[in-house]
């Protein structure tokens, strides 16, 4: 399992862009998500990538017990933000990672990885050139 962390890690460390800043986290005065299931679906993906058991993972993200782990990977009791935020830093994953869609971006090929590299050595304007070219492409098409 500690080598499915690794590149886990390794891929969503590749995926972070320098010029995008993530919003704050919007959350109940009591440091719960406004949407708890964004959390849970995160957690399925986490485990699913790592192949590992929902006991693994309440060791690995220090959850208590496995019966605890299943709830929250239900989404029917809600992580804390204190706890959400203990995770992406225990995974030296960027803030909010749990709360955002990570669905489409934890398996991009080696294309996609190239062109992420590629543009993550660039500055923000190239970055941005780039992106309006491949907008314009788009549409004429």
């Amino acid at each position: 399992m500690e080598l499915r962390l690794q590149e886990f890690l390794a891929k969503i460390k590749a995926s972070r862009f320098p010029v995008v800043k993530l919003m704050p986290v919007a959350t109940t005065q009591q440091g719960a998500p406004l949407n708890p299931e964004r959390r849970a679906e995160n957690l399925r993906l986490l485990r699913a990538f790592l192949n590992a058991d929902q006991t693994d993972m309440a060791e690995l993200l220090r959850l208590g017990s496995q019966s605890y782990y299943s709830t929250v990977e239900l989404a029917k009791k809600q992580l804390t933000a204190g706890d959400a935020r203990r995770i992406e830093k225990d995974l030296d994953l960027p803030d909010g990672w749990l709360e955002r869609n990570n669905a489409d971006s934890l398996f991009l090929s080696q294309t996609e990885l190239d062109l992420l590299l590629e543009l993550r050595r660039s500055d923000s304007e190239a970055t941005l050139s780039l992106v309006s070219a491949v907008k314009a492409v788009r549409v004429v098409r």
